[in-house]
C-alpha cells in the first residue's frame, strides 16, 4: 500500500525551497478552512433568513475535513479543489444570506483563502492521477477480496 504521508510525484520534482514553499500555502489554506469551520459570521447581524442548523453543521464538517485532505500529500490537490469550491460557496452565501455588509467585511478573508486554494490546485494539478493510482501490491490485495466474495 502507498503511504499517503510519502512524497508525490510533484513533491519530489520540487526543490528543497519549493517543498517548504508550498508546505507554508498548505498550511495557511489547512488553517483558513479550520477557521471557517469554526463558524466565523457576522455576529451582530442575524439574517432574515438564515441557513438550516443541519445545512451549518454539515459544512463545518465538510470544511474539516477538506483541511485535512490538503494535509495530507496524497489528498492535497483534491483538498485544495474542494478548498477552492468550498470558498465560491461561502462568498456566494456571504452575500446572499448575510448581506452585502458582511459580505464586504469578508472579502480579504476569502480572497486570501482563495487565492493561496488556487496557487496549490495549480501548483499539484499533475498529482490528480496520483491520488488514485492503484499500487501492484494493492491491486492483488483488491483482486484476492473480489475473488473470495465471488
Amino acid at each position: 500500500m502507498n503511504n499517503i504521508l510519502s512524497f508525490t510525484p510533484v513533491m519530489k520534482r520540487d526543490g528543497r525551497i519549493a517543498n517548504i514553499f508550498y508546505w507554508i500555502l498548505v498550511i495557511i489554506v489547512a488553517l483558513a478552512l479550520f477557521v471557517a469551520a469554526a463558524g466565523a459570521g457576522p455576529e451582530d447581524y442575524i439574517p432574515a433568513n438564515p441557513l438550516e442548523d443541519w445545512f451549518n453543521v454539515a459544512a463545518n464538517i465538510v470544511c474539516v475535513i477538506f483541511g485535512f485532505l490538503v494535509l495530507i500529500p496524497r489528498t492535497r490537490i483534491i483538498g485544495a479543489l474542494f478548498g477552492v469550491i468550498y470558498m465560491f460557496g461561502a462568498m456566494y452565501i456571504n452575500y446572499t444570506v448575510a448581506g452585502v455588509d458582511f459580505f464586504v467585511s469578508a472579502i480579504p478573508y476569502n480572497t486570501i483563502s482563495l487565492t493561496v486554494s488556487s496557487i496549490l490546485v495549480g501548483h499539484y494539478f499533475e498529482d490528480l492521477a496520483y491520488v488514485f493510482k492503484v499500487s501492484g501490491e494493492e491491486q492483488k490485495a483488491l483482486n484476492r477480496t473480489v475473488q473470495i466474495s465471488h
